[in-house]
């Protein structure tokens, strides 16, 4: 069955290893920075690849060089094999085992960065490493096996992957108590147009769903300020300068002595379902990985909860 792969040269772990780094940094340059040696040393490395599979593997576009749909399927089962070999190494040498989680910065700064604090004790001898990804990055770096899980919302996993719902993120408008105005809190158009609020830039789930709710309170918002993430939209709160619609989990940072969190009916529209995900694949080239997702399944749930 194997035969093929050994009946001609080009074929070895070294070459490889420099498909997969030379996809990751998006260039041989920038794989193995400006020693011209080993640049050519990848260079023919790849070509040989090419020779070995007859079909171009990488592809220029503009400066960078990127994979063809042929090199993005072979590199993700090298990563894949790769993961399971160093499995293996470190079972038979009772080392640690490292596993990476792909997620929004909200999402690690306030539910996986604890998460990983809560696996400790039942797992002391992991290495987790937590990767600020996009949502689109997440699902890219699941399929690619660059990422062994990712916590997205439910409604963006694919189904080439395999998920598990893990709770709800729910919304809360965070005031400063300085801010908050003589009024009934139940009046969100009044709050949220009279006072003013960070938010986040760009057109993401997060931002079409706060307009939605402007659209239905009739009123536009009063934005004053724009982050790149909702972590920021926190630390620009507790400034006492702004308000901010954050996770319900911010409040650990918003202390309410003064803080006022207002949980307004309109911000149900944000609530969203969140799942773990994972490769089919996982559960069958990385061993106790089905037992660790059964855990940071159970651990994400306790924190959302």
């Amino acid at each position: 069955m194997y035969n093929q792969l050994f009946d001609r040269r080009g074929l070895s772990f070294e070459r490889l290893r420099a498909l997969v780094e030379v996809a990751d940094a998006g260039g041989i340059a920038k794989a193995v920075g400006d020693d011209p040696v080993r640049q050519s040393q990848y260079s023919r490395q790849l070509k040989e690849l090419d020779q070995f599979f007859g079909t171009e593997l990488t592809c220029r576009k503009g400066r960078s060089l990127t994979l063809t749909p042929a090199g993005k399927r072979l590199a993700a089962v090298v990563r894949a094999s790769f993961a399971s070999l160093c499995d293996i190494r470190s079972d038979l040498a009772n080392a640690p085992m490292e596993v990476s989680i792909g997620a929004g910065e909200a999402l690690l700064h306030w539910i996986l960065a604890d998460v990983a604090g809560m696996l400790r004790e039942s797992w002391p001898r992991l290495i987790i490493t937590l990767a600020n990804r996009q949502t689109t990055a997440v699902v890219d770096g699941l399929t690619e096996h660059s990422l062994d899980f990712g916590l997205i919302r439910s409604n963006a996993v694919p189904k080439t992957l395999q998920s598990k719902i893990v709770g709800h993120l729910d919304y809360r408008l965070f005031v400063p108590v300085s801010l908050m105005p003589k009024m009934d809190t139940k009046d969100p158009a009044r709050l949220l147009t009279m006072v003013p609020l960070a938010t986040l830039e760009g057109a993401g789930d997060y931002t079409q769903r706060l307009e939605e709710v402007a659209r239905r309170m009739r009123t536009p918002l009063n934005i004053a300020l724009s982050c790149t993430t909702l972590p920021q939209v926190c630390r620009a709160v507790r400034s006492g300068a702004y308000v901010g619609v954050l996770p319900t989990l911010a409040g650990s940072e918003l202390p309410a002595d003064r803080f006022t969190a207002c949980d307004l009916p309109v911000l149900k529209a944000l609530r969203r379902p969140l799942a773990l995900c994972w490769h089919p694949r996982l559960f069958g080239i990385r061993e106790h990985s089905e037992r660790l997702a059964d855990a940071l399944a159970d651990a994400i749930a306790k924190r959302v909860r």
